[in-house]
């Protein structure tokens, strides 16, 4: 059963960009290894509220790499190593980010 539902929490940036999905969120949506997610990503308690938006697979150990151009993109805003911040991170479905993306054009 894919994730179905739109779910945010926070997580810490650990080592070669990657971000854990909890555990009760993955048990809860029955979300698979190998599951494609619509991802945004903020740095928290930012002062700039700009989101960035990819594509990820989930893997076997429930964690999503953040692209590493993603990662240049918020080095550059925040102007600083982000290694160990903490991400507001907001998981979608893709069909239903595809969706929501055709209707409001």
């Amino acid at each position: 059963m894919p994730l179905s539902t739109t779910e945010t929490f926070k997580a810490k940036l650990q080592s070669h960009n990657r971000l854990v999905v909890p555990k009760i969120l993955r048990w809860r949506h029955r979300i698979d290894a190998g599951e494609v997610l619509a991802v945004y990503v903020r740095v928290h308690e930012s002062r700039n509220y700009k989101e960035e938006k990819f594509v990820a697979k989930m893997s076997v150990d429930g964690r999503l790499t953040v692209p590493k151009i993603t990662m240049q993109i918020l080095t550059q805003r925040e102007g600083n190593d982000l290694t160990g911040a903490i991400f507001e991170v907001t998981i979608n479905p893709v069909y239903d980010a595809e969706q929501s993306t055709a209707e409001k054009s």
